[in-house]
């Protein structure tokens, strides 16, 4: 289960660099591709709320 969360935030990282968090509809159809090439199972609501935290954590530093 580490290892997914780990995988997860990997990913997740990874969009913020290559969308310099500013994302458009095609942009999240691929994170959610990635993340289910993956093998990972989540909630496409729930990983936009993720990724939405994780850009206003981001822009507050």
């Amino acid at each position: 289960m580490e290892r997914d969360w780990l995988k997860l935030f990997d990913i997740i990282d990874n969009f913020m660099e290559e969308t310099h968090m500013q994302w458009n509809h095609g942009d999240w159809l691929s994170l959610l591709s990635k993340v289910n090439r993956a093998g990972l199972i989540m909630d496409p609501d729930e990983l936009g709320k993720l990724i939405e935290r994780e850009r206003e954590r981001r822009l507050k530093k």
